[in-house]
């Protein structure tokens, strides 16, 4: 069996608690930025958070034939093609992107229950998007007894919504925003504009989950009665032992080890 060497960036939470789980597992493990000696029959193996963009500068300080797992990577292809380096992608692991849906969905309920003043079932929730997150989102917070609607900018999520929710297809929901107390944004794209805060209801809660550049044009909410929250990385803020234990089970499963199916 490959040996491996693994060498985590210790940016949040979810990469403290996956270095203490390797370590205590056994495997040989260093923190990125300490000096790494290259040594023969190890491969070592560079774990980042999925949302790190690896710069051509950082793959460059890479050993010839590493592993490196991270958001995603700005370099020429041959970079790595020519010295062996072997890069995944972390958000292209389906199984991984689901299970990191369902933890940020349920950092959004806790956002919902803590920060607002009515009980869910007496809540209307408009949730923008219905991808893998706003599947999630819509999914949890209808078992918790919240009158949910959908709006997407996508036919086929359309339809599909449409199946179980009140849907809205492209900016139908603008109109409508004064309906809702809480509105929840999953598409990182500004679909909330700034005259869209005219049409909320006062004292509406804005929670964005969603990856840069967010789904809100501007910040700056005065005057609107809106409560903003940005929200992004929740499942390193929730629940991070968890977080780790995905991200160990999507690193494992490339690398072919024991533990990648559980």
């Amino acid at each position: 069996m490959q040996n491996y060497c693994f060498i985590l960036d210790k940016c949040n939470r979810r990469s403290f608690f996956l270095f203490d789980e390797l370590k205590s597992e056994g495997f040989a493990v260093s923190e990125y930025g300490a000096e790494y000696a290259v040594r023969e029959g190890i491969t070592p193996v560079y774990i980042f958070s999925p949302a790190k963009i690896l710069t051509q500068r950082e793959m460059a300080s890479m050993p010839d034939g590493a592993i490196v797992f991270a958001g995603a990577v700005q370099c020429p292809p041959d970079l790595t093609d020519e010295r062996g380096i072997t890069f995944y992608p972390i958000m292209e692991d389906e199984v991984y992107v689901r299970e990191n849906s369902l933890i940020t969905a349920e950092g959004a309920l806790e956002l919902c229950i803590i920060n607002t003043d009515i009980a869910l079932f007496c809540s209307r929730v408009l949730v923008l998007g219905y991808g893998r997150l706003g599947r999630a989102v819509s999914e949890l917070l209808h078992r918790a007894g919240a009158p949910v609607s959908v709006a997407t900018y996508n036919n086929a999520e359309y339809a599909d919504a449409l199946m179980r929710y009140n849907a809205y297809l492209n900016r139908g929901y603008v109109y409508e925003l004064s309906k809702f107390d809480i509105v929840i944004n999953t598409i990182p794209a500004p679909v909330i504009r700034q005259k869209d805060l005219q049409q909320f209801k006062k004292g509406a809660l804005l929670i964005d989950l969603a990856s840069a550049p967010g789904g809100v044009e501007s910040s700056d909410m005065s005057g609107s009665g809106v409560t903003y929250m940005p929200a992004l990385a929740l499942p390193d803020k929730v629940s991070p032992k968890t977080a780790a234990r995905c991200l160990r089970k999507s690193v494992f499963k490339k690398l072919e080890l024991k533990g990648g199916d559980q």
